[in-house]
Formats: C-alpha cells, structure tokens, sequence
C-alpha cells in the first residue's frame, strides 16, 4: 500500500509474515517471486549441514538477480524475515551493493541477554532491526543497532482476522477433539510424532479424545502418512490449513512441537503440551556452545517467564511424560490462563501500530 507504482519487489522467502506483507502490496507492482527458503529450514546441526549446498545456490540465485539492479537509481531496501542461518549471509551481499536492510524478527531473538559480539555483528549488515519481544530493546540500543520494537507480527496478523478479546480458555470436562502439530520440518515430525502417537495409548478413560488431528503441510504429508501407517487402530484425521488457526480453535488440547505454534495456539485461548526432541549431536552442541540457555523452550513460558504450558523436552520427551504434561495443563484452572494470555497480548502489541505496519511506515517515509 506504501510503494509507488514503479516499484519493483523481487521475494525470496516462504512463511505468513513475508506472504501478508507482499498481499498488501498495489496490483500495479511488477512482483517477481523467484525461491521458497521454507525446504531449507531444519531442526539440528546435521539437518543444517544437508542443507548447505542448496542454501548457496539459492543465495547465488538471489543475489545474480538483484545484482541486475546495482545501477537501478533510487533507493534500494530489503527486508528480511528470521532465518538467521541464511539471512545474515544475504545481509552481507545486500550491504555490498548498497541495500538498506530492514530486520523483522532478528536471529536469536528468544535470548534476554544477546552477546556483545553477536550484536556488534548485526549492527554491521542491518540498518533496522525490528524486534519481536520487548526485552531486546534495550541490549539492542546499548550496542548502538538501531531497534524498534512494535510487538510481535503473529498477534497483529491474528487481530486482522480475529476478535481477541472474545477469545479465551475454558475449563475442560472432556476430550473432544486433539489436535497435534508436529512441526514444520521432516525430521522434528520423525522424531516427534511417532512419541505423540504413542502417547494416545496411555490416555486413561476419561481423557480419550473423541477425535484427533493431525496438522499436516504439503512438505511434510508424505511423511505423515507414512508414520501413521504404524498406528491403524488409532483413528487420525489429517487437517492441511495453513496457517493452522481454525483447526487449533476447533481442539481443546494440543500436543505442540514447539516453535510458532505454541504462540498460535497460547493466543487462540487453548491449552498446549510441549514436546521436543534433538538429535543426540545437536543436543550435545547446544550445551557446548551455548552459555544462556533458557529454562523454556516454548515462547508462551518464554514471555510470561513461567509453565503456561507443560514441557517435555529431550530425554524427558516420552509417551508417559506426554500423559503428566497432559494432565497437569488440563488442570490449570481458565481464569489464570486468561490473566497470562491478557498479560501476553498487551506486552506483544502495545500499540495500534503493529510491526508490518511500522515497516511499511518506515518504506514509505525512506
């Protein structure tokens, strides 16, 4: 809505943020969509290193084509979206040929206490940093990036389409419908899923649910289908609506692999159970490497510093640790998970202006 006629916008990406903000863009806009980084995403170090070669060749693809524009008069603006492992390569190359970069949910942001020298690595190849969460701010402008923090894009997505306040946990008598979102990538969905699948068996009596789904995305349905297989006596339904919203507000519970989703699901006012699992090499360089490392996973219990949702996470991550998250988040009594979901919304969207509206804000005043 922002852009001029004349703009060109060329989009390598994949994933809600980056498709709500092209659908905003004015019919005459000459759009060239040349990539989806979405196969490139991975859970572990060695699912990473597979995908090297192809992330290369994507980010030669990208940049032999904008590198066609270096002559291109005006200004030049990028604005890239999370995936640290790909787009901190593309900040560099975009630098190089005279890019103002704009960064919408910069790498690591979960962490509370960023290094010093990450930060001073970020301050060299972005102009923006446009951050999720509240406590990055000031890290961030102690080390001279300049930072905005405008909320969280997820929840100013979901009140362009949804009434939040008439959105809330209830206190549940029965099992109805399970929903289980086993993640995005191939190999979280081979370690994960088989574990949740297990898990139904241990459901006493009184926590059957009389349906389960399982959301599934086009990457990931064959390998679904083909777990499944193991599990005949169990009946699954499989639900492909991207994003998932109106398969989670139709459940009462979810089994969650953490990420984006246990946010979707915390906002949409319904009770989640975290489960997650590394492979044993990528475990291990997590503890290596990492000095901070947090005492949650999943972003609710992340911002609001306390279990909303249960977590089985690594060793821990068994069908029987499955069966206690279960019953410890049913047990939650409505009225407090509606005062930490009141809490979440007002400190991940503190203003009208939410984040896609900042940049497009930001674009049009460049």
């Amino acid at each position: 809505q922002t852009l001029p006629p004349t703009s060109q916008t060329i989009i390598l990406g994949g994933g809600s943020y980056s498709l709500k903000w092209v659908a905003h863009l004015r019919e005459p806009l000459k759009i060239e969509w040349i990539g989806d980084l979405t196969n490139l995403s991975a859970a572990g170090l060695l699912e990473a290193l597979r995908n090297v070669p192809k992330g290369f060749q994507m980010l030669k693809k990208f940049t032999d084509i904008i590198s066609k524009h270096e002559a291109q008069e005006g200004k030049k603006q990028a604005l890239l979206v999370d995936f640290p492992a790909f787009n901190l390569r593309l900040a560099e190359r975009l630098k190089s040929l005279g890019f103002q970069v704009i960064y919408l949910i910069p790498p690591r942001s979960w962490m509370k206490s960023p290094r010093r020298k990450f930060l001073a690595r970020l301050r060299e190849l972005i102009d923006l940093a446009v951050v999720p969460f509240p406590w990055l701010e000031k890290p961030y402008r102690e080390a001279g990036l300049n930072v905005a923090y405008k909320g969280h894009p997820l929840l100013e997505i979901l009140r362009d389409n949804y009434s939040l306040s008439s959105l809330s946990f209830t206190d549940i008598k029965e099992l109805n419908q399970l929903l289980i979102l086993p993640g995005s990538r191939l190999e979280e969905v081979r370690r994960t899923l088989p574990i949740f699948l297990k898990a139904l068996d241990l459901l006493p009596r009184d926590l059957k649910p009389k349906e389960v789904n399982i959301s599934a995305t086009e990457n990931t349905l064959p390998l679904i289908n083909e777990i499944i297989k193991s599990y005949p006596y169990h009946q699954l339904k499989l639900v492909q609506e991207l994003p998932p919203w109106r398969a989670i507000l139709r459940a009462d519970l979810c089994w969650i692999t953490s990420g984006t989703a246990s946010l979707e699901v915390f906002l949409l006012g319904k009770r989640g159970v975290i489960g997650y699992k590394l492979n044993s090499l990528s475990a291990l360089y997590v503890r290596l490497t990492e000095k901070e490392v947090p005492k949650y996973v999943s972003l609710p219990n992340l911002i609001m510093d306390q279990e909303v949702f249960p977590e089985v996470i690594q060793e821990d991550f068994t069908p029987e640790k499955v069966l206690e998250g279960t019953e410890r988040a049913l047990s939650i009594p409505s009225s407090t998970l509606n005062t930490y979901r009141d809490q979440a919304v007002k400190l991940l969207l503190p203003s009208k202006t939410g984040p896609l509206k900042y940049i497009s804000e930001v674009i049009k005043a460049s």
